[in-house]
């Protein structure tokens, strides 16, 4: 790279590097140094990011801190502020002695000096007032917004620049002053910033070019960053010493990167490192940039922010692999982890299970008709998620995670696989939509409809286990080469659509009837007939593509024959579909499950359907969606258990998309129906987004909906309506009929120390009561009141509880709030540990406030591992205003047998 070392800089690496070695040495701290290697490959990057662009190494130091590792947002910035202090300086020194041009002093010093001020102003006022979870979206924020500015500035190419400033009038010292303060500002926060801000207002605002910038904004950073780190280390003195041990690690590959970065981009013609910039920032290219492009970037977004701030975040749920995603994905440990295809390692009492509620085979299990155990999912998921497993593996290894198949990294692993596959199948969507004639902003906004307008973007981002994300990605993908082949007549096109069509049958092998949609992707009969002739005529290639369809139906075999000794069997024995009774309203209007009633932009997409010119398209969409919904409403569970809409039908939103953008083609078309169709959609979107975010948090429960449940929550987002309808409410707020009351335990909180109840908190005198002097008080300092218990064997007079026992807890309660998000709680605890519980809001039994109310609910007792098994009553409040309770009652209740449902 250099003929000859540059003196400064060498200068400053050989003090460096002798002052690291004396360090390391002589404290003997090398054993530390190297544990911490993981600083020296972010950096590796990150220096080099911060010499050859306008972003500081905390650019990467700052994401994988606090995102990976999950360290504070502190502790990241102090190590961001302290690398930088030592890569910045050798990339500024290294620019020094190369003479790189660079802007003047009437630029750097104003900058730097009101860059300090907003650093202090920052440091004491707003640091310390944001919480890490708002500092975490600040910087993503940060990070997209520059490379967006960066595109929206240089649309055109061949736009004039200049390598001088001219400040002729008082606005441009006064845009150089707030660019230096606001970006003192954002590195106080993520200890970098300036860089990122000042380059962007002197190439958007002065036109400087990016040439000049970069190596100025590296100017910039050096001085500010040094400040910040002395500051920190002996004003303020809140240097961690993991921060220390960090920099160690990081500071001798730091000084080594940047100054490399720095010489890099002085070998780049300005445009080509424009372009290069951008895709540091966000990845967005300045070449030929489409709406239908930016549309797929911005989705990217709003996911990559999903998984960073809400599937990934310490606060969040991080489990992922859940429900029927569990038994999709368990092919992966068993096969590659336990060599267990009978899955015993999900079994209870199996020393292997994983400490997971993933692994758990009540998920998946079933038996075939010879009484074998299997795993009723075929496989084609857990292949797509293949590549991911393996990636979760290494990390497991690497950073000490139990390589159990289900700890954080294989969490990390589906929710990452879901979006990259969407996101492919979005792109062949696409692709597949312009290919049909459909201009590029129409694209977008059916893109846009599709994923924030229907429960695609639900089965993404909150259940990405499950197989939809993944049948959609292979239907787009399969469409899209159905029409190229069929168009174009390639052979190549023809023989990969066959093998995709075979991945969409080991996804889930009904998904099968997307060959009816087939006719709907040319324009006319003679067209689709011609091009199936074309490929009869061609026996080669007709017998490799069958071939290629055949190869993946030959791995679900291979599991069959691991699994039960069999090469074909059926591992749904009890399960299947009654075609002579199908649930067609229900599947499509009902408030239970209906699909146009939770994704009512569907049915936008099949009146652009109706209203297209090719009546073949027309009559082929029409049969295949009707075909396709008699076929999934003819399922033996038609509403497809804990679901969000319709489910099934996600699958296939790849092909009635077509529909959509005739819609959107449609309504674009004519000025008079334009404004009226756009505010539909808009508010459609935004209805998709509202259930969306009710379904998450429980408002909208997952089962058992009705038209009377729908209205009360419509639109409601606020927390106290969380949970509010538990699916099984009904069944849970009555006891079966004929059951005989046992046992009956009461606390109206006049009983005194003496008695069996050992809780006492929250009991007061003279407050409203029903009876007596006292009763159980919850305000913002007392969150539950005290509790009433019983052991089960007490109440039962059956340890073993052999029967059909349930438990009913009645309490008196009294709100003084609408606002109140009070539950009546009955928990099942067996030797201390929770079982199972069950909590019923209070607000939807009070139909008054200020007055007392009586609150009952019942629940089938679980059967419990020990004999300490006890039933516990409370009343719990974490809202606003008062809650008082009184006269609590457990009640023992035998039911008589249940006949078993149909």
């Amino acid at each position: 790279m250099l003929k000859q070392l540059p003196p400064r800089y060498s200068i400053f690496f050989g003090a460096v590097i002798a002052c690291w070695l004396i360090i390391v040495f002589s404290q003997d701290l090398w054993s530390e140094v190297a544990s911490r290697y993981v600083y020296s490959i972010t950096m590796f990057f990150g220096s080099f990011i911060a010499g050859a662009s306008s972003e500081g190494g905390g650019a990467v130091a700052f994401p994988v801190m606090t995102l990976i590792l999950h360290l504070a947002p502190s502790l990241a910035r102090n190590f961001s502020l302290g690398c930088q202090s030592f890569g910045m300086v050798s990339a500024s020194l290294f620019i020094a002695d190369k003479r790189i041009p660079i802007l003047g002093r009437s630029v750097i010093v104003p900058v730097v000096l009101t860059g300090i001020i907003g650093f202090l102003l920052g440091t004491y006022f707003v640091a310390p007032e944001l919480p890490p979870k708002t500092t975490k979206l600040f910087f993503v924020s940060l990070w997209l917004s520059f490379g967006a500015a960066l595109w929206w500035i240089n649309k055109n190419g061949n736009k004039t620049v200049r390598a001088e400033i001219e400040l002729k009038q008082k606005l441009d010292y006064i845009v150089l002053i707030l660019a230096g303060m606001v970006g003192g500002i954002i590195t106080s926060v993520l200890g970098n910033g300036i860089d990122i801000f000042t380059f962007c207002f002197l190439i958007m605002y002065f036109n400087i070019d990016e040439k000049v910038a970069t190596p100025t904004s590296v100017i910039l950073m050096s001085v500010l960053t040094v400040f910040g780190f002395l500051w920190h280390a002996f004003v303020i003195q809140d240097i961690e010493q993991e921060v220390y041990y960090a920099l160690l690690a990081a500071v001798p590959v730091a000084i080594c990167m940047a100054p490399l970065g720095a010489w890099v981009i002085t070998k780049f013609k300005r445009l080509h490192f424009r372009e290069v910039i951008q895709l540091t920032s966000s990845g967005i290219q300045s070449v030929s940039i489409r709406w239908s492009f930016i549309t797929l970037w911005l989705l990217s977004a709003i996911m990559l922010w999903n998984l960073l701030y809400v599937r990934l975040d310490e606060d969040g749920k991080k489990s992922v692999i859940l429900s029927d995603g569990a038994g999709y994905y368990a092919y992966l440990p068993a096969y590659f982890i336990y060599d267990d295809l009978q899955f015993e390692f999900t079994r209870p009492n199996n020393k292997k299970r994983p400490d997971s509620e993933s692994a758990r085979d009540y998920f998946f299990m079933n038996r075939t008709a010879e009484g074998k155990p299997i795993n009723k999912y075929f496989v084609g998921t857990a292949v797509a998620q293949l590549a991911f497993f393996t990636g979760a593996l290494w990390v497991a290894n690497l950073f000490d995670y139990p390589v159990d198949g289900y700890s954080f990294p294989f969490q990390c692993s589906v929710a990452i696989a879901a979006i990259f596959w969407v996101l492919l199948g979005l792109v062949r969507l696409r692709q597949l939509l312009k290919n049909m004639g459909f201009r590029d902003h129409h694209v977008a906004l059916t893109l846009l409809l599709l994923f924030l307008g229907t429960n695609l973007y639900h089965y993404t981002l909150n259940e990405p286990a499950m197989s939809h994300v993944y049948s959609f990605a292979f239907i787009s993908m399969f469409l899209y080469r159905a029409q190229r082949a069929l168009n174009t007549k390639t052979n190549k096109d023809f023989i990969i659509a066959a093998l995709l069509l075979g991945m969409i049958v080991l996804i889930r092998p009904v998904n099968a009837l997307i060959v009816l949609f087939i006719p709907a992707l040319v324009e006319t009969s003679s067209g689709l007939i011609f091009s199936i002739l074309h490929f009869l005529k061609k026996p080669k290639v007709l017998a490799t593509a069958v071939i290629m369809g055949c190869l993946p139906l030959l791995l679900q075999s291979y599991m069959w024959h691991l699994m039960v000794d069999a090469w074909i069997t059926d591992g749904y024995i009890g399960e299947t579909f009654d075609f002579k009774d199908p649930h067609l309203i229900d599947f499509l209007v009902s408030w239970r499950k209906g699909w146009w009633i939770y994704t009512p932009v569907m049915l936008v997409a099949l009146i652009g359907f109706i209203s297209s010119r090719f009546k073949l398209r027309t009559v082929t969409a029409i049969t295949f969606i009707g075909t396709l919904v008699y076929v999934a409403s003819s399922w033996g569970s038609w509403t497809y258990g804990g679901s969000f809409g319709s489910r099934p039908l996600v699958d296939h939103y790849g092909a009635i998309a077509i529909g959509l953008a005739g819609m959107v083609r449609f309504t674009t078309r004519w000025k008079l129906v334009f404004v009226p169709t756009a505010i539909i959609l808009a508010f459609l979107v935004f209805l998709n987004l509202v259930q969306t975010y009710q379904f998450h948090v429980g408002i909208l429960p997952y089962e058992q909906m009705t038209k009377a449940k729908y209205e009360k929550i419509f639109l409601k987002t606020h927390r106290i309506y969380h949970g509010i309808y538990p699916p099984d409410a009904e069944k849970f707020r009555s006891l079966p009929e004929g059951a005989v009351k046992l046992n009956e335990y009461t606390r109206t909180f006049e009983e005194d120390s003496s008695t069996r109840y050992h809780t006492w908190f929250s009991v007061e005198k003279n407050l409203p009561r029903t009876s007596g002097n006292f009763s159980a008080h919850i305000d913002d300092s007392t969150k539950a009141t005290a509790n009433l218990w019983a052991w089960f064997y007490e109440g039962t007079n059956d340890s073993t509880l052999e029967g059909n026992y349930w438990v009913t807890a009645e309490a008196k309660v009294y709100l003084t709030t609408e606002r109140s998000d009070a539950y009546l709680a009955l928990a099942f605890k067996d030797n201390a540990i929770v079982i199972d519980w069950q909590a019923e809001p209070l607000l939807w039994h009070c139909e008054g406030l200020h007055q007392w109310h009586t609150v009952k609910i019942a629940r089938k007792i679980p059967k419990p591992k020990t004999d300490l098994g006890e039933a516990v009553m409370l009343v719990i409040h974490h809202g606003p205003g008062d809650v008082y309770a009184d006269d609590f009652k457990l009640t023992f209740w035998k039911a008589p047998p249940q006949k078993n449902a149909k």
